[in-house]
């Protein structure tokens, strides 16, 4: 999804995990109401649970290609990701790598580290990557409109100049994100 800028929608989102519970629209209102409630994480969770469900038709256009997505996107690196696709020759692949060949390959290969970076980070150091990539983007005139290499995707894990690095590495002037942790009577917390 990140790099393809696919997006799923409904109970798709529970089915990968991006979501903790699904709950139809027409119960929302209801919801929201009852969650004004809580008083504790506890509560939270049970309303929560109390209020998610399966909808009785659960095969989604993600059925259709689960198995190719798993395939083609287990590659370690984006060439291997490319490869996949260009091998797998189906329809679906031949889209995603038409879509893929749209985005500026700097774009794909920050992405690229950035997911694999951020699976085995803290929640407060995925921030401060995020804020990191955010600043180092903003001061990239045009970054994000270079279209030099639209449509091509060979050589996508090649990086001589080592211009990856930059996104990544720590801000000038101290200008990193910070967090200030308190305690409360309920144990520590960060503001």
């Amino acid at each position: 999804l990140g790099l393809t800028g696919s997006s799923v929608h409904g109970y798709d989102n529970k089915r990968l995990g991006i979501a903790s519970h699904f709950v139809e629209s027409k119960n929302i209102q209801e919801l929201e109401n009852s969650l004004t409630t809580c008083e504790t994480s506890e509560d939270i969770e049970e309303i929560l649970t109390n209020f998610s469900s399966t909808p009785m038709e659960i095969e989604s256009k993600l059925d259709e290609n689960k198995e190719r997505i798993t395939k083609c996107f287990s590659g370690l690196t984006l060439g291997q990701i490319v490869e996949n696709l260009k091998n797998d020759k189906s329809q679906w692949a031949e889209e995603t790598l038409k879509n893929l060949s749209k985005t500026p390959k700097m774009s794909l290969k920050v992405c690229h580290r950035h997911l694999n970076l951020g699976r085995h980070m803290s929640l407060e150091d995925c921030a401060r990557m995020e804020w990191r990539l955010s600043s180092h983007f903003a001061s990239q005139q045009n970054f994000l409109f270079d279209r030099d290499a639209e449509g091509n995707l060979e050589g996508i894990d090649e990086d001589e100049d080592g211009s990856l690095v930059r996104f990544f590495s720590p801000l000038p002037d101290g200008d990193e994100l910070t967090f200030e942790v308190k305690r409360s009577t309920l144990g520590y917390y960060v503001e």
